[in-house]
């Protein structure tokens, strides 16, 4: 009996064993070892945290399983991602279950580690994976079916919204990752998945990274280290965009597929280089990683689609991915990213620019709607609310207004430039010309530039002095 086979994928099979992988595909493996099915009770892969506790939640509906085997002899186990779900498996059976869902009892919990032996095999090689599970039995096993109730989720509707087409920007990685968090969880639609699970879900995001830097902030532990945000952990995932060796069990990796794919010969990341390096302007600078006679038939293709460089006196990187889990998956791929545009740079002579990536369907699961929340009111509350220079200004320009002729003047200047002037009485119209033809880019500046602009309006119609940033007095009354 399994835990809802219609939501988790997870391999039914015979006997008194459970075999868990880490990151690599159970299908894959049975393809080398079908007889495993024969051995192993429940067959699965840990691919979260939140996998931990649906691994728990099989074993207590097969109470005949005795023994239960960790495999993680793969470098993708090793990563940020990877290596979260078996790390949190092993401290169950050290009793702490801090990370398991809160439904699953704890006394049940304490029975389970007592007769149920953990053992890790991650020593063997995927093909003698076979030989790890021939131990003698020292556990019993639970004896008795047990379930549990569901995990209560986060069940909010989305805000309405325009559906299809965001761009968000931040100063750095967190900056621009929690502003994307945000509208995933803010505004996206929930619908099933593939693998049966809910999902909140936006169509058509772009993430624009001004600076490729990490800032590292005091979160919770556990929740850092469920989106990868921990420096050690992120340096070796970033490595992995740049080696081209795919581990056994493994369908691909994106640094073979950038490296050596679908030959042994293309080497993409090389040939980036030699474009920038032949035409500094060319718009040719593109990689892909989908095969389509292979991926077709993949279970799970490569959610990086294509990365493009283009070049000006920096070295700007475009990605595209189909699908990305933006609250796990998000800051380690970007950090994987940043290390392909950081080698291509160094190899071309360029700066590091700017970094954008465009997801199709940008997504977070079910599990991690409540973790989402709390990292948006951490970083809310840490964010002081005040202008900063640097951060705040828009790129666009700014919005100078003074009074002239009896008429409002608001002209968009840039850098001592004027570029256009629109001249009127009416705060309303004057805005609604400034935000029809989209002359500004941050919705702070166009409520600043629509609260200036009434200002002026009152005073042009009261036939009082209008200072731009300055209060006005309107029959003794201050209108900042």
């Amino acid at each position: 009996m399994l835990y809802l086979p219609q939501k988790y994928s997870v391999i039914e099979g015979k006997g008194d064993k459970s075999l868990c992988t880490c990151w690599s595909d159970p299908n894959t493996i049975l393809k080398l070892h079908p007889t495993l099915t024969e051995k192993c009770a429940i067959i699965s892969s840990l691919y979260s945290i939140e996998g931990v506790s649906i691994l728990l939640r099989n074993l207590f509906l097969n109470p005949n399983v005795k023994q239960l085997f960790v495999w993680s002899n793969n470098p993708l186990s090793k990563t940020p991602i990877g290596e979260q779900g078996w790390k949190t498996l092993l401290k169950v059976w050290e009793g702490d279950f801090s990370s398991v869902q809160k439904e699953i009892d704890k006394d049940a919990l304490e029975k389970l580690i007592l007769h149920v032996e953990l053992i890790d095999i991650s020593s063997y090689s995927l093909q003698n994976l076979h030989e790890g599970l021939d131990r003698p039995l020292n556990g019993d096993g639970i004896m008795n079916q047990v379930s549990f109730p569901e995990p209560k989720r986060n069940t909010k509707l989305p805000f309405p919204s325009e559906d299809i087409g965001w761009v968000v920007r931040g100063e750095n990685i967190l900056d621009s990752w929690v502003k994307t968090v945000v509208k995933v969880v803010r505004y996206g639609n929930i619908k099933k998945t593939e693998y049966g699970n809910m999902q909140k879900e936006i169509k058509g995001i772009s993430w624009v990274i001004e600076e490729p830097d990490m800032e590292f902030l005091d979160w919770n532990s556990h929740l850092c280290k469920k989106i990868g945000l921990e420096k050690d952990m992120l340096d070796r995932y970033q490595k992995q965009f740049l080696k081209t060796d795919v581990p056994d069990g493994t369908s691909y990796t994106y640094g073979q597929r950038l490296g050596k794919y679908p030959a042994e010969s293309v080497d993409q990341i090389q040939f980036l280089i030699e474009k920038i390096k032949s035409c500094s302007n060319s718009r040719r600078a593109v990689a892909t990683t989908i095969f389509p006679p292979i991926d077709e038939t993949l279970s799970s293709p490569p959610c990086l689609t294509q990365i493009q460089i283009i070049a000006d006196e920096k070295i700007h990187l475009f990605a595209t991915f189909r699908s990305q889990d933006i609250f796990k998956a998000g800051i380690p791929n970007v950090f994987g990213l940043i290390g392909v545009q950081k080698h291509i740079a160094t190899a071309t002579g360029f700066q590091v620019g700017k970094l954008m990536i465009t997801v199709n369907s940008a997504h977070i699961y079910e599990e991690d709607w409540n973790d989402a929340e709390e990292i948006i009111n951490s970083h809310i509350l840490e964010n002081k609310n005040y202008f900063n220079e640097k951060k705040d200004m828009d790129p666009r320009g700014n919005i100078n207004i003074w009074i002239e002729e009896n008429n409002i003047v608001a002209e968009l200047n840039s850098n001592g430039e004027s570029l256009m002037s629109f001249k009127g009485t009416s705060a309303r119209v004057l805005m609604q010309k400034i935000a029809k033809l989209g002359l500004l880019s941050r919705s702070d500046h166009l409520g600043y530039v629509s609260q200036e602009l009434l200002k002026a309006e009152i005073a042009l119609k009261s036939s009082i002095t209008f200072i731009q940033d300055k209060p006005i007095n309107l029959n003794g009354f201050t209108i900042n």
